[in-house]
Parts: C-alpha cells; structure tokens; sequence
C-alpha cells in the first residue's frame, strides 16, 4: 500500500498522489515523523491559504508541514477557519522565510496571514 510521506495518509494500491497534499506517494514510511526539527513560520485561519503557503515552498523544494496552533506533533486538519501553522524544516527557515516574503511583497499572498 502507498503513503504519504506528508501526512502520512494511506491509499489503495494504483494511488500516485495524495489527494490532501498533492504529494507523491511512497510505498513505506519511517517509523515515526520526525517533526522536531520543524518551525513554525508563517500562520494564517484559512485553509485554501495555507495550502497556497505550503505549494510555492514546496515547489521551491522546501519540505513543509501544516498543523493547527494545537498541535504540537503531526499535522492536522482543523478545517476551514481553524489557525494553521506552516512549518519548515530549521535548515530550511531563513530560505523559507524569504520566499514567503518575497511573495507577500509581491501580491502572490494576500489576506490574513503573517509570517511569525
């Protein structure tokens, strides 16, 4: 059975993609997320923003995590108007945080949400 490397979710066999986080699947995963390392950098109370937060650091090939503010291990998905929190590995911050601002000074990300 494939996996998620991002949320961890499990698909029936024949599934390439997640259909949450539209990451390539994997046919194993570790043990157990290794999240200690990630900060938090950026929150925003919408969902469809942080999917957008978590799609341009991805593309630029920064591995990230989206939790609600209650979470302190995995992520979660609240739903829509619940504080979700991007994550980024901390060797990935400072690069992290630039794409991010770059893109807010931009226009590529309006609205609420604010980098921590």
């Amino acid at each position: 059975m494939p996996f998620c490397p991002s949320c961890r979710a499990e698909y029936k066999k024949g599934t390439p993609v997640c259909v949450d986080c539209q990451t390539q699947l994997v046919e194993s995963l570790d043990s157990t997320p290794d999240t200690a390392d990630m900060v938090d950098i950026y929150l925003c109370n919408d969902e469809q923003m942080a999917d957008r937060v978590r799609a341009l650091l991805e593309d630029e090939g920064i591995e990230v995590m989206v939790r609600d503010h209650a979470s302190t291990a995995f992520p979660v998905s609240a739903g829509e108007g619940a504080e979700q929190r991007i994550a980024v590995a901390a060797s990935q911050e400072t690069a992290a945080r630039k794409i991010l601002a770059d893109a807010m000074t931009d226009g590529l990300l309006a609205g609420e949400g604010e980098l921590l």
